[in-house]
């Protein structure tokens, strides 16, 4: 049986939970990915055209459960990373399996029964970009306006906007809807978050990072996975978290990125590591297995506090455990 290559620089995703079951490539189109698969870092190697489907995505998550959204690419776009002011509407497809979104990608083979198409309102005038996140059995959906790279090559955003939606399992407040049900079919906005970068999902429950360093949290808080203190409460409304109680006082942290484990959470700023929740696995690294009700700063992982000291600049979190990269 032949190798199939795939190319890293095209992977835009890795999608999967547990394992790698296939990726999102750069030009939109799905994947599939196993153990039979060797992969290559060279720019010349192309992959072996699997496709019969023209149908190209923007954004795809695969939830706890199997289940995937897909953000469809509009036909008016040649690639993802083609921007258009103005987007008829928002389309997604909900599938009730990664095989069987493969199946209708790779041989166009598709029973409409399985495919369930989910149509939000038109993109604000700005919102040119697409996240999406997943649960056990939820979803969050952020369009927002495309942020400046690193190397500068966007302009600053003066007028930035963001639209935030979920469905699904709404048992725990996971939704952020201010109210519990067993499920959620279709997407609700979620008001007065209006200026959001990010968005993230535990099992049950999320997160959603404010463009000017502010962090929302909602959901299922039995862990304390939410840190606001008290493991009892679960949060229907996002909760804007305050990292500054274990600092000094008048202390303003600002937030650059944040994850959302199983049932912890970790947040990364200029002052270093926060972390909160279950412990029970050692996720959060602090030589213990000790939750927290809190976000506490993890001392073990260096800070910028020197010119020549190294310090933490990216995080990712699997479903049980945390990953720190310094520099």
């Amino acid at each position: 049986k032949p190798f199939i290559l795939h190319p890293v620089h095209q992977v835009k995703q890795w999608l999967g939970r547990t394992k790698i079951l296939g990726y999102l490539a750069r030009d939109g189109t799905i994947h599939p990915f196993n153990l039979n698969v060797k992969t290559s870092k060279e720019p010349q190697d192309n992959p072996t055209p699997l496709l019969s489907n023209p149908v190209r995505y923007r954004a795809v998550t695969i939830s706890d459960n199997g289940e995937v959204l897909a953000a469809v690419l509009p036909k008016s776009s040649q690639t993802p990373d083609s921007k258009t002011e103005i987007n008829p509407l928002i389309r997604l497809e909900l599938w009730p399996s990664f095989q069987d979104l493969l199946d209708f990608c790779l041989d166009g083979v598709e029973t409409h029964s399985k495919r369930r198409w989910i149509n939000l309102p038109p993109l604000r005038s700005g919102e040119t970009e697409i996240q999406l996140s997943s649960g056990a059995s939820h979803f969050l959906i952020l369009t927002h306006t495309p942020l400046p790279s690193e190397d500068g090559s966007k302009e600053e955003v003066s007028d930035y906007h963001s639209t935030l939606y979920a469905f699904g399992d709404n048992r725990f407040g996971q939704l952020g809807i201010g109210s519990r049900s067993v499920s959620v079919n279709e997407p609700q906005k979620i008001e007065d978050l209006s200026a959001l970068s990010s968005i993230d999902c535990g099992l049950f429950h999320s997160l959603a990072l404010g463009h000017d360093g502010e962090l929302y949290i909602f959901g299922h808080n039995r862990k304390s996975q939410c840190g606001v203190g008290s493991s009892q409460v679960d949060t229907t409304t996002p909760i804007l978290v305050d990292l500054g109680g274990n600092g000094e006082a008048g202390d303003i942290i600002d937030v650059i990125d944040a994850r959302c484990g199983s049932e912890h959470t970790v947040v990364l700023t200029s002052s270093g590591v926060w972390l909160a929740g279950s412990n029970d696995l050692g996720q959060l690294g602090i030589e213990d297995l000790v939750s927290r009700s809190e976000f506490q700063r993890n001392d073990n992982i260096p800070i910028a506090d020197h010119p020549n000291t190294h310090s933490a600049w990216n995080i990712k979190t699997g479903r049980w455990n945390t990953f720190v990269w310094i520099k």
